[in-house]
Formats: C-alpha cells, sequence, structure tokens
C-alpha cells in the first residue's frame, strides 16, 4: 500500500490482535520469558487461556498460585515482545520508503490486559487501571520527543490528528467527535481532562468509571450498585477501596459521573 501512496498524501491504519489471549503465539517464542523451572499445570494454551477466562466471568474470581501467574504473565510478555518485533520491521520498511520524515505515526491501544490483578484473566469484565491505563505514543516529524505525564483519552486521537494535519471539519464532525486536541499540550501548555470509561461486556457486567485529572478513580457498577473508590497516586494498584472513608469525595463523583452519563443518554439511578 505504502509503495502506491509514494509521492500521495495518505492515511494508514493498522490493527494487531497478536496479544489477544485467543491467538497462539509462534512455537519459537513459546518459552522465551517462561521459568525453566516451572511445574505448574498449564502450558500455555489458548484452550487453557479460554477457560480462565470463561471462569473469571462466571464465578469472578480465579485461585492461582504466584508461579501460575508467573508463567502466564509470561507468555503475554513474548506476545508483546512478537507484536514489536513485526512493528519494527513495518517501521524499517516504511523508511526505506522515505515516508518516516514526513508522516505522523500515532500508536495507542484498545485496552490492556488482566493476568490476576484483581484475580481475573482477559478483558471487559472490570475498569480497572490493567485495562484502561493503554499506551499513547505520538510522533511528528522533526518534533524532539518528550514525555507527557497529563491524563488523556482516547477520543482525544482524533481531534488531534485533524489538527496536526490543519484539516479543517464541518459541524457534524465537531459534533460527534467528544475529545479534543492535545496540540497545546504537545506544545507545553497544561490540560486538565477527566476520563471516562464503560464495559457491558458480554451483558455480564455493566460498569462506568470516572478518572479524575488529579488521581481519583470512582467506579460504579449499574447491575450491582457497587461503588469504588481509589486513590490512584497513593494506590495505583487499586487494591484499597476509599468508598466509606471519603465519602464526600465519593458522592462529588459519583455526580459528576452520572451527569456525564445522563448528558450521553443513559439513565443510571443511583
Amino acid at each position: 500500500m505504502a509503495k502506491k501512496t509514494q509521492g500521495k498524501k495518505f492515511f494508514l491504519f493498522i490493527q494487531g490482535y497478536d496479544v489477544h489471549g485467543r491467538y497462539k503465539l509462534p512455537y519459537f517464542l513459546k518459552n522465551k520469558f517462561t521459568d525453566p523451572n516451572y511445574g505448574g499445570r498449564y502450558k500455555g494454551t489458548v484452550e487453557e487461556y479460554w477457560e480462565l477466562r470463561n471462569l473469571s466471568l462466571d464465578v469472578g474470581y480465579l485461585n492461582m498460585t504466584d508461579e501460575d501467574v508467573k508463567f502466564w504473565r509470561s507468555v503475554y510478555d513474548a506476545k508483546i515482545h512478537e507484536a514489536d518485533r513485526k512493528f519494527e520491521l513495518f517501521l524499517e520498511e516504511f523508511d526505506k520508503l522515505g515516508l518516516t520524515g514526513k508522516t505522523i505515526i500515532i500508536i495507542s491501544s484498545g485496552s490492556g490486559n488482566e493476568y490476576y490483578e484483581h484475580e481475573r484473566f482477559d478483558h471487559g469484565f472490570s475498569l480497572y487501571e490493567e485495562l484502561i491505563h493503554v499506551p499513547l505514543i505520538i510522533r511528528i516529524p522533526e518534533k524532539r520527543g518528550h514525555v507527557i505525564q497529563n491524563q488523556v483519552r482516547t477520543i482525544d486521537i482524533m481531534p488531534t490528528a485533524l489538527d496536526l494535519l490543519n484539516i479543517d471539519y464541518d459541524k457534524t464532525v465537531e459534533n460527534q467527535m467528544q475529545g479534543v486536541s492535545l496540540v497545546s499540550l504537545i506544545n507545553g501548555e497544561d490540560l486538565s481532562l477527566d476520563a471516562f470509561s464503560e464495559t457491558d461486556y458480554l451483558l455480564h457486567t455493566f460498569k462506568r468509571s470516572l478518572r479524575t485529572s488529579n488521581g481519583w478513580k470512582y467506579i460504579y457498577s449499574i447491575d450491582t450498585e457497587q461503588r469504588e473508590l481509589y486513590n490512584l497516586k497513593e494506590d495505583p494498584q487499586e487494591l484499597n477501596n476509599l468508598v466509606q472513608e471519603e465519602k464526600k469525595i465519593a458522592y462529588e463523583l459519583e455526580q459528576k459521573l452520572f451527569k456525564h452519563l445522563k448528558s450521553m443518554g443513559q439513565d443510571v439511578h443511583g
């Protein structure tokens, strides 16, 4: 595709599923990061992963040893390694075509994956950080790279790309976009953004969350009315639910979350 568009403007979207649990690792990578002394019951097969994922949904938790968890995380590391290798090859070929210096490259992820951080496997069942805290890398030609610590959202990618490319869009497109351009943030200005997330995964769970720009996280389960509040600066692994200790903060964030949901046409009864 890139060879055909040399000298022309183009948009290329690539989506990979290499790290998903349902996809097999190449045989030569199967034990790349695993402990050779692991003597547990798992082999790292797709069938085993699927069984663990289904148990996570049906029972709500898993019982695994530390060695089992370490084994499965090493399998995941191998998948990430292989995905990185493939993308590296793509970028090398892209560079040979002379396109790197005049192309904006954006890398992100649809979600993370749970590997027993909260006693479950796979993704979609919860809104914890291991699922929604995903990478965002934007490479802009002739611009020096730096790390931005501010919270941003995946919904900000489209308006940012349009802004970087100076592409005008009409009111209809503007009304459809919920995010904002991050160009000002890239240029060194401050930008504080709250992030909303949701999941109705396979109709097993119905959760909504608000992650504030200053590090608070509120999760509300519509089906069970369970409420969770975390101080991510002090508890990044979300192990200490503060909903009873910090009732004022929990109430304020719940009202903010409900207001957002109603603006999106979702009826929530707290």
